[in-house]
């Protein structure tokens, strides 16, 4: 979980998409098919968004009906406020909302028949099924109902992920290119102590330098595909913003890098893991119909292609 509690205290999005115009609050496709859950839900309506993160569904129902009443809920250790200040547009939103982190959705801390709605983006298919689903049943009121955006194996989303572990797994242990930059910070930190280099040791501290630049070309041109070549770029700007502060560099702040990177791996191979192929989704579905009264489970389908899968279930 410290790679979500890592991602969710030192990023400032709302949801898992730092690097999209995602970052303040769903738009486009996905706002779009909200509203049109919540234009059938009256004012003062009960509602649990799970697995929440920083709270972007969450504010997304908040701004678009401000009577709602709002729980958000994660199994990470979350605190939207500290990140987001007044000058943010999901400010006002973040503070009408009641946030809880450290639970998980297979344990709900709340009373029976508590929410008419308790809704998930990208989140209930990490929880273990069974367990979620009867705590689900269990918090939400008669003809409650639980509406869910889940990863699909077939997603676009889930295709890009893949091709952003092969660039990861590559830049993390395949190349060097880390061991390199660490051993790059090294030189530098050690310089930054003496008042006036040798020519021999800022000789050595440029020919590091170009090696490093060198593997950072050598490393970009094994990446051939388009989305391969766009997780690259998005890595490589922070790598490359630190050997470019030869001055400030030092092994603490290639190490934090690295950590990052892993944590961002394992984010996204569990996003993959947890993402339901055709196989899982029809076993869920006949889980569903055992203590469901109503059961409705399709894809979504955008202009891009297959974007997740859409649970819907009515108690």
């Amino acid at each position: 979980m410290q790679h979500w509690n890592s991602y969710w205290n030192n990023t400032k999005t709302l949801n898992s998409f730092a690097e999209s115009y995602h970052q303040q609050g769903y738009s486009g496709d996905i706002a779009l098919f909200w509203h049109d859950i919540f234009e059938s839900f009256a004012n003062n309506t009960a509602i649990l968004d799970i697995a929440t993160g920083n709270g972007g569904l969450a504010v997304l129902a908040q701004q678009y009906n401000t009577s709602y009443k709002l729980i958000a809920t994660d199994a990470a250790d979350i605190n939207p406020l500290a990140l987001f200040g007044v000058l943010d547009d999901c400010y006002n939103a973040l503070q009408q909302i009641q946030f809880i982190g450290n639970m998980p959705t297979e344990h709900l801390a709340f009373s029976d028949g508590s929410f008419d709605l308790v809704i998930s983006q990208f989140g209930f298919e990490y929880a273990p099924l069974t367990t979620a689903l009867e705590q689900i049943h269990r918090v939400l009121k008669y003809n409650g109902q639980f509406i869910a955006l889940v990863h699909s194996s077939r997603s676009f989303i889930t295709q890009d992920c893949i091709a952003g572990i092969t660039v990861l797994h590559q830049l993390l242990y395949e190349n060097g290119l880390i061991e390199q930059l660490s051993l790059y910070a090294h030189i530098c930190q050690s310089l930054s102590n003496i008042k006036e280099p040798t020519t021999h040791q800022l000789q050595q501290l440029t020919e590091h330098n170009k090696a490093l630049l060198e593997t950072f070309k050598q490393t970009q041109l094994r990446f051939t595909e388009e989305n391969q070549q766009d997780w690259f770029n998005l890595i490589a700007k922070d790598l490359v913003e630190l050997i470019m502060q030869s001055q400030s560099l030092t092994v603490a702040k290639v190490e934090r890098i690295k950590q990052d990177l892993q944590y961002f791996l394992q984010r996204i191979k569990e996003q993959i893991a947890s993402a339901w192929t055709e196989q899982q989704a029809e076993k869920v579905k006949e889980l569903c119909l055992l203590n469901w009264n109503k059961v409705s489970l399709q894809p979504l389908q955008i202009q891009e292609g297959i974007l997740c899968w859409i649970l819907r279930l009515e108690k």
